[in-house]
């Protein structure tokens, strides 16, 4: 199987759970609802724009929550949880939108693609906040065998649910970033500071 299964922490998912049936009691039963299929547990990672555009790439990036999701009558739900200063874990974020529906529907696609049958892959979701770039992280044992794909709204001639090389996502990333910082380096307003 392409996609390897990466189950949550337990204080994750009783976090989770416990969301639900606090704002959602008339869904279906939990035990049936946290199935992997059904949650996708997978981690999310923010990755430092300076690590980016150096040899460091993407190898460094961080773990800064779990997400679940929940589908429903109503649509689909992202719930974060993170551990917080003592070790305790805590609903964080909830999303919910058209990235969650496409991180979700985007799940049974992967799994048939054939480019991802040579190895096995973590689901998982990349963040960089000021790029405004989100995807879907799949993840090998070498950070040069992943593979990316962007989660609307898409930029930088991103595509949606294309599936991106290591080095092409990178090399798109740090692009992306070096015309942010021209940007950033010719604003002249007066409260800007320095």
């Amino acid at each position: 199987m392409p996609i390897r299964q990466i189950l949550a922490p337990e204080k994750s998912v009783v976090k989770y759970t416990g969301w639900l049936t606090q704002r959602k009691p008339k869904s279906v039963q939990l035990k049936r609802t946290f199935t992997y299929e059904k949650a996708l547990p997978h981690k999310v990672y923010h990755a430092q724009l300076s690590d980016i555009l150096s040899e460091v790439g993407f190898s460094q990036a961080d773990v800064v929550s779990w997400r679940h999701l929940h589908t429903d009558q109503h649509g689909t739900v992202a719930v974060e949880t993170k551990v917080g200063k003592r070790g305790q874990y805590h609903v964080h974020e909830v999303h919910s939108g058209h990235m969650v529906d496409a991180l979700k529907e985007l799940y049974p696609v992967l799994k048939k693609k054939k480019e991802l049958r040579t190895s096995d892959y973590e689901y998982s979701f990349l963040r960089l906040f000021s790029l405004k770039i989100c995807a879907v992280w799949l993840r090998a044992d070498s950070r040069e065998a992943d593979f990316f794909v962007p989660l609307p709204p898409c930029f930088y001639g991103l595509e949606q649910d294309k599936l991106y090389t290591y080095a092409e996502f990178t090399d798109i990333a740090r692009k992306a970033i070096q015309t942010l910082q021209t940007k950033t380096d010719t604003y002249d307003h007066p409260m800007q500071g320095g």
